[in-house]
């Protein structure tokens, strides 16, 4: 599942014992940067004048989530695929379904694992009189969960650094406009950083967003920073444009 020269997740920041004729050494096995670590996620989706959407995706994985995208994948049936799927977008969607599933180079440990895929959703956008209110976030949600009613005694632990970078567009339904966009966010701690930006492009409504997390493991003395971070990318992920008739 690992091209050579990459290190799977669960081997990295521990020591591996080289043995020689005369005896050995331990060595210790390095952490791969977020770069080595992409999920880029592409959408383009069609808002629908009575709040259902329709969309096409495209996620291309590298480094060890492109690992972890062929343990999946790589010989899944077809119904198993769209369990797959149906579980992300579970988390991010009411009633909706999946079609089109296709997956590139999961035979290839040189390329990034690709997959491409359709889904409608109805009742995305929520009718307030004369208003759409629709939330650019579509699909995907970064937050982790904490348990903040007992004190914590370990480290929170990632499976290695990593960065996601995401870009949706939604065609707005014809007789509709961008009234009002949710705030931009910006959010930076020692081992992590997140910001989204939210778009009016004439008849598309475009958010961006970007997740690098640095490290594989924070720090008990660190997890109030943590908390922070998940709870302002929470507060992102629920935040809402208003789009009016424009007759």
């Amino acid at each position: 599942m690992v091209p050579l020269g990459q290190i799977p997740y669960y081997e990295q920041d521990n020591f591996a014992l080289l043995v020689t004729d005369n005896g050995g050494e331990l060595i210790h096995l390095p952490v791969s940067s977020p770069e080595t670590n992409m999920l880029k996620r592409t959408a383009k989706v069609k808002l629908l004048p009575d709040g259902g959407l329709q969309g096409e995706v495209e996620e291309a994985y590298s480094g060890y989530r492109a690992a972890l995208a062929r343990e999946y994948w790589k010989d899944a049936a077809e119904k198993d695929r769209r369990k797959v799927l149906e579980r992300i977008l579970g988390a991010s969607l009411g009633s909706f379904q999946v079609e089109n599933i296709a997956v590139d180079n999961a035979d290839d440990l040189e390329k990034d694992v690709v997959v491409h895929y359709k889904f409608t959703a109805d009742r995305y956008a929520k009718n307030a009189g004369p208003l759409l209110l629709v939330r650019p976030r579509v699909v995907g949600e970064y937050a982790g969960t904490l348990d903040g009613s007992k004190p914590r005694h370990y480290a929170y632990e990632m499976r290695a650094p990593y960065w996601t970078s995401e870009t949706v567009e939604i065609t707005l339904p014809e007789g509709y406009k961008v009234d009002e966009l949710p705030s931009s966010a910006k959010s930076s701690v020692a081992f992590a950083e997140y910001s989204s930006k939210t778009e009016d492009a004439g008849n598309v409504l475009r958010y961006t967003r970007d997740y690098k997390m640095r490290t594989t493991l924070v720090p008990v003395e660190k997890i109030d920073q943590l908390k922070s971070l998940f709870g302002e990318i929470n507060m992102d992920e629920k935040k809402m444009a208003v789009l009016k008739k424009t007759n």
